[in-house]
């Protein structure tokens, strides 16, 4: 819980990541924690399912990045690492508001195949899971990991991208699939 709290605190003071470890701390905090609180909440304690929750909050949570930059920013917060910028940039929020919306195409994607690798582990996580909540997390999972090739296919600053009705049904076939594919 001190991590979930760590995680709220550096939003509040305006939150600008340094580095790709930073990103990852950072969605640890604020929703791996989350992943693992639900495991308690669905008595899961195997420590796998754990690793997997935890990787699936931070994957979700690097998705609400990519989707939110600009309002982020509005917010006076950068999650983007400064590091990944293509050239150095200085501490001052200023200086992002100017370089941010020029570079967020690029920025997503290499954000969005960081958050790749969490949401295949939190598939590998799934077989860990109750059925009834294997199906609601598996939607969840496959509508979030939706939002980021949305964002990524077609990127534009100032659309907030959602998911249609279609690729929502989608989303959803896909959740049930692996629901079942793991039902052991």
């Amino acid at each position: 819980m001190n991590e979930l709290l760590r995680g709220y605190e550096s939003d509040a003071q305006g939150y600008i990541g340094k580095s790709q470890a930073d990103l990852i701390d950072y969605s640890y905090c604020v929703a791996g924690t989350i992943g693992l609180l639900m495991c308690d909440i669905m008595n899961v304690t195997h420590p796998k399912a754990l690793l997997h929750a935890k990787d699936l909050g931070i994957g979700m949570q690097i998705t609400n990045i990519i989707r939110d930059l600009k309002s982020d920013l509005d917010l006076n917060r950068v999650y983007i690492p400064i590091e990944f910028f293509s050239s150095p940039l200085p501490h001052e929020i200023s200086e992002y508001k100017k370089r941010l919306p020029l570079e967020a195409p690029l920025l997503s994607k290499k954000l969005f195949y960081i958050s790749e690798a969490y949401y295949e582990s939190g598939i590998k996580g799934l077989p860990y899971l109750p059925f009834r909540e294997r199906v609601g997390i598996s939607i969840a999972l496959f509508t979030y990991r939706k939002i980021g090739l949305l964002v990524i296919k077609n990127y534009q600053w100032n659309i907030r991208k959602h998911t249609s009705l279609f690729d929502k049904v989608i989303c959803i076939i896909q959740g049930v699939y692996y629901s079942l594919k793991y039902k052991g």
